[in-house]
């Protein structure tokens, strides 16, 4: 993993913290798991100018980490929230969150 993916995934985790000053609280209601895959990206350079301007294109792989999220009933309102695998894991659809998590 790549010192890119590390700092997106802390960012992940703190963005409810750092949005709302709190961590969020509420029902799970439903939970998504996205599989870890590799894409292909297409990554172009030119060179020269004028009449000997060469642009050219190869596809590049690009890895992407698998994601574990929960969506949270808060009052009448739903929010998702990212979370680590093990949170995931640990809390069910009907419990609260984050006490779900500092439960295990």
């Amino acid at each position: 993993m790549t010192r890119h993916h590390v700092l997106a995934i802390l960012a992940a985790a703190l963005l409810p913290v750092a949005a709302c000053g709190s961590p969020v609280s509420g029902v799970v209601v439903g939970r998504e798991y996205d599989a870890p895959e590799t894409k292909s990206k297409q990554v172009c350079s030119t060179t020269g100018t004028g009449a000997k301007k060469r642009t050219t294109c190869k596809s590049t792989p690009v890895y992407v980490p698998a994601e574990w999220e929960l969506t949270l009933r808060v009052g009448e309102d739903l929010t998702e929230v990212d979370v680590s695998e093990a949170t995931y894991e640990a809390c069910a659809e009907g419990e609260t969150y984050p006490a779900c998590a500092e439960a295990s």
